[in-house]
């Protein structure tokens, strides 16, 4: 009988560190996704905020900061804000984070 147990306790040892290792890297995917969901959700914020300073004063703002961000949309954190690359000449924009870039051009004239 004591065989038995000790057979399976390492069975279950066995088992439970792919267990263990699997429920960590999904869970890992999870929270990056949702951190990749949040970083993409406050660049639409952005453009939203730049294109609407664009409509009333004519020229995109030089920085995130003139845009006095306040929204932080699907789990965005102000922090954030610091991770996003945010360019402008005044007739144009560009956001970047990672691999994804949004550019925005001025309106026709």
């Amino acid at each position: 009988m004591k065989d038995k147990r000790v057979v399976a306790a390492v069975v279950v040892a066995a088992v439970g560190v792919p267990i263990a290792i699997a429920t960590w890297q999904a869970w890992a995917s999870a929270a990056e996704g949702a951190r990749k969901s949040a970083v993409l959700a406050l660049m639409d914020e952005i453009e939203r905020t730049a294109t609407s300073h664009y409509d009333e004063f004519g020229s995109y703002p030089s920085s995130i900061g003139e845009m006095s961000i306040s929204a932080f949309p699907d789990g965005g954190t102000p922090s954030m804000l610091d991770e996003i690359d945010y360019t402008s000449d005044g007739d144009s924009m560009t956001l970047e984070w990672g691999e994804f870039r949004m550019t925005r051009p001025g309106a026709e004239q």
